[in-house]
């Protein structure tokens, strides 16, 4: 509906912007619907969603300059568009209710658009003219055939629990002892059940789910799960399977080096067998040397640790990163160790939202066996605990808020190790002072600073003005019900607007005693 207001706005025939993007496409469709919107259909249902809008025409291909033409019938567009799309010979699957298809007048013409929401991961791929090689994907530059790689992502990706799979030809002689050994011992620990002491290892690795019967073969034999080969796995006999597979970290002083003063590689010199325990288990210590040794002062005045509160944090990044990474993929699993952050990044696209991750709402799973193993031995919590962990973390030692980026197949998490204001290099005494009034409230009024600070309405006025002029803040509403926010990313905002519903819910509870 945006991209209808800002035409409106425009009031005249010719605009600049907006342009297509990621997400927006514009067709002509001035006498019928265009031939390639079911392209651009398959593209956006299979990539991010986007929208749609029909009687606007580019005036030169790539000069990012539009006409609003309109559609002389829109109705009947309307009519063949619905047809179209309930047609399972045009497309391979219909996503849209009434409400995505409008028409609209904007001066003199009627222009349609429809909202394509991005297709929920077991109704993908979706592909045209009932032929699943014209499966599209939508890139910076417009819609493409998905290519191999892209077509089987889609394709697995639309099932979960993939770890599951049984494995033919692969045996307890593919996995490396020592690692079962010490997930042994870690599990004994933490639960004190003797039995896991006294199993053999092909008893053991049943009673943990990683070797499971084939009910599907006569005799019903046990055979090695996907997941329990990539988690206690020897490294040949993975890379037999997963050609790809490939675990980095990294440690660097800053973005800009070339040089790395510390690596983890599997399948190098120094970790010849590495699986996916391991290497959460060396990763792990590594990530607990990089924290500097802080101290916070708590609300109620007694002394927290910044420290285990980021530990906590990375170790939640880190099994994430492990449980929900798409293992087919030729992209690597890297961990990248900052001075001033750490970037978590996975092939595979995050299966909730991003206000889902922050929330915890629920946690949707592409590898249960791996997900299970990690959950046995306490390293993993229950499902959707994860990201309010690294978000809390930030939250109670005013780090600057991670970032997440989850695109069509990958996923990147960057964890902040400094605060706000040292993030934001260059603020003067009093922007330092708004921006950390909001950092507490989450957002504020003009009047909020200047009742809590010893500066005029006319200096907090002017200081905001200039944080929001530097993109640091983003301001919202008029007049008296104008309100700021810090805009640093949407991950801040969805966190702003966590904090403001936990400051009604506090405020009701104390109204009430």
């Amino acid at each position: 509906m945006i991209i209808i207001i800002e035409f409106i706005e425009f009031k005249e025939e010719y605009f600049n912007e907006p342009y297509e993007n990621h997400r927006l496409e514009f067709k002509k469709s001035k006498s019928g619907l265009s031939k390639d919107i079911w392209e651009t259909y398959s593209s956006f249902a299979n990539t991010d969603g986007g929208l749609i809008v029909l009687g606007v025409e580019e005036l030169k291909m790539g000069t990012h300059k539009y006409k609003i033409v309109g559609v002389d019938n829109p109705e009947k567009n309307i009519r063949d568009f619905w047809n179209c799309v309930h047609d399972n010979l045009k497309v391979s699957v219909n996503l849209l209710n009434n409400d995505d298809v409008l028409k609209m007048k904007v001066g003199n013409h009627y222009i349609i658009q429809i909202r394509v929401p991005k297709a929920p991961y077991e109704r993908r791929p979706v592909y045209i003219s009932n032929n699943r090689t014209k499966t599209y994907v939508r890139t910076d530059d417009g819609d493409r055939i998905a290519n191999d790689t892209q077509f089987k992502y889609l394709i697995v990706d639309s099932q979960n629990d993939i770890d599951s799979e049984l494995l033919s030809n692969y045996g307890i002689e593919d996995l490396n002892e020592e690692t079962i050994k010490e997930y042994r011992l870690l599990l004994h620990k933490n639960t004190n059940d003797q039995r896991y002491l006294e199993y053999t290892d092909q008893d053991f690795l049943r009673s943990i789910g990683v070797m499971k019967k084939d009910r599907q073969t006569e005799g019903a034999p046990y055979k090695l799960t996907v997941g329990g080969l990539l988690f206690f796995g020897k490294y040949n006999s993975i890379t037999d399977r997963f050609k790809k597979f490939q675990l980095d970290y990294f440690k660097k002083r800053s973005s800009l080096d070339t040089d790395w003063i510390d690596r983890v590689s599997s399948g190098d010199m120094n970790y010849p067998e590495m699986n996916l325990f391991s290497f959460y288990s060396i990763v792990l210590k590594k990530l607990e040397l990089s924290i500097p040794d802080k101290y916070r002062q708590d609300g109620d005045m007694t002394r927290g640790s910044y420290k285990s509160d980021i530990l906590l944090a990375l170790k939640e990044a880190l099994v994430n990163t492990l449980m929900h990474a798409y293992f087919d993929s030729d992209r690597v699993i890297k961990i990248t160790d900052f001075d001033d952050y750490i970037d978590f990044y996975n092939p595979g696209e995050m299966k909730v939202s991003k206000e889902e991750f922050i929330h915890g709402s629920y946690s949707v799973t592409r590898n249960s066996i791996i997900s299970t193993l990690f959950r046995r031995v306490g390293i993993a919590e229950k499902g959707g605990s994860g990201g309010p962990r690294i978000f809390d973390a930030a939250t109670k030692n005013h780090l600057r808020y991670p970032d997440i980026n989850s695109s069509f197949d990958s996923t990147e998490i960057r964890i902040w190790k400094i605060d706000m204001l040292e993030s934001l290099r260059g603020l003067d005494e009093v922007e330092k002072a708004v921006v950390s009034h909001v950092m507490d409230k989450g957002s504020f009024k003009i009047k909020d600073i200047v009742e809590n600070t010893d500066y005029t309405d006319y200096k907090v006025r002017a200081t905001v003005a200039k944080l929001v002029e530097k993109e640091i803040l983003l301001e919202r509403g008029n007049g008296k019900s104008r309100s700021y926010f810090i805009s640093h990313s949407e991950e801040t905002g969805i966190m702003a607007f966590k904090r403001l519903l936990k400051q009604i819910e506090d405020d009701f509870v104390n109204k009430g005693k």
